[in-house]
């Protein structure tokens, strides 16, 4: 298995060969900077900025200078740029307009790192159109907004990462409220909660084996992990969850058929081929030495750890 990262490197090499090589042919090489030769239906605004949000009224459009930056706005029509975080922060991830013309913000009180302050810290926050500082709304967020185009009716999610205590680990839950004035104060009013989903298995599973790694290691057990998906996908799923173990792509179903874990199954009175979540422990002589079959992830790389851990030396 010490040859998989480098099989890895060649495919993906590959595929980013073939693409250079398709691009001219279909699009054209052209060279410079694309602002400076802009089509005439297009009119730069600003020099910096992303994820931009326009005023109900289209007059305005207000964006961010970066992640965990400040909010800005520029109109339109003068391209006059005004700062609306100037007060010291954490920095904000979000800016977006209400249907009143206030402005809704996502940011952290505080900056750890950018992992652990998107999962757990960041904030909603209402910033008033007349000026003065944020406000906030006193709920956590996950990722993103939506806002309803003709009141000040938002949805969003929320995860284990920022209530702990209410949604369980791998679970995420939307809601939708009101954001509405009480005594001069703005506070979310009539929320409600509308869907939770899990997160799929092979990322809990993958997850927990990660968290696992170290331990593993320390056994001296390699973690590989498999599946019938291409290794672009591979290479997505391992920089997303950040697992320190390889993963093979499966694509010809070699390994599935190996270790025989095609099965017909069925879903909602629905037969159809699928593959059954399995675990093998291999020893250093390639000899099989146990097998989980038809895995139920909660507390199975834990189960696998103390199977390993009961192994003679």
């Amino acid at each position: 298995m010490a040859l998989r990262p480098s099989l890895a490197i060649v495919a993906t090499a590959a595929l980013l060969a073939a693409a250079a090589t398709a691009l001219p042919h279909a699009q054209g090489t052209k060279h410079g900077n694309p602002e400076e030769h802009l089509p005439p239906y297009i009119h730069q605004l600003t020099a910096f900025g992303e994820r931009a949000s326009w005023s109900p009224d289209g007059t305005r459009i207000a964006f961010m200078a970066k992640s965990f930056g400040d909010a800005f706005v520029v109109d339109v029509a003068t391209k006059m740029i005004r700062l609306l975080t100037p007060a010291p922060s954490a920095g904000f991830l979000r800016v977006q307009y209400l249907p009143s013309g206030d402005y809704f913000l996502i940011g952290a009180r505080t900056f750890t790192d950018i992992r652990t302050t998107r999962d757990r810290d960041q904030e909603m926050w209402l910033l008033r159109a007349s000026g003065g500082p944020p406000i906030a709304l006193g709920h956590k967020i996950s990722e993103g907004v939506a806002i309803s185009r003709k009141t000040n009716r938002i949805a969003w999610s929320n995860t284990h990462g920022q209530y702990p205590d209410q949604i369980p680990e791998g679970e995420s839950v939307l809601y939708m409220a009101d954001i509405v004035e009480d005594g001069g104060q703005p506070k979310l009013a009539n929320t409600v909660e509308l869907i939770r989903a899990k997160r799929p298995e092979c990322t809990l599973e993958a997850q927990d084996f990660r968290n696992l790694y170290p331990k593993f290691r320390r056994k001296d057990c390699e973690i590989v992990g498999v599946s019938r998906d291409d290794v672009a996908s591979h290479d997505k799923f391992r920089l997303k969850n950040n697992l320190p173990f390889p993963l093979v792509a499966d694509t010809d179903e070699a390994w599935c058929k190996a270790f025989d874990v095609i099965h017909d199954k069925v879903l909602y009175g629905k037969h159809y081929v699928g593959v059954v979540r399995s675990t093998f422990l291999i020893d250093a002589d390639g000899r099989l030495q146990r097998e989980w079959r038809g895995v139920k992830v909660p507390g199975h790389a834990a189960e696998v750890l103390a199977a390993l851990a009961a192994e003679p030396a």
